[in-house]
């Protein structure tokens, strides 16, 4: 397991040479926004959503009114999936 970080170093360099460029896959800045923007952010984005709406249809007056322009704020600034 110690000798496995060598092997992909020496295969990554290797395909650098010939032209092929897989050093972004591994990199840990874009594993991190790949999954916020992959996983993370649509699930947070259906949750508050969903919570809101439920806010909306099932909460007293006053508290709907104030989900459903949290909401309307929400949708124009946020985009959604």
């Amino acid at each position: 397991m110690y000798r496995l970080k060598y092997y992909i170093l020496f295969f990554i360099l290797t395909a650098a040479v010939f032209g092929m460029q897989t050093a972004g896959i591994l990199d840990p800045l874009t594993l991190l926004l790949r999954t916020l923007s992959v996983n993370i952010y649509p699930l947070l984005n259906s949750a508050f959503m969903t919570m809101l709406g439920l806010v909306e249809h099932y909460a007293p007056e006053g508290l709907s009114d104030v989900a459903g322009r949290i909401y309307t704020v929400l949708r124009g600034t946020v985009p959604a999936f």
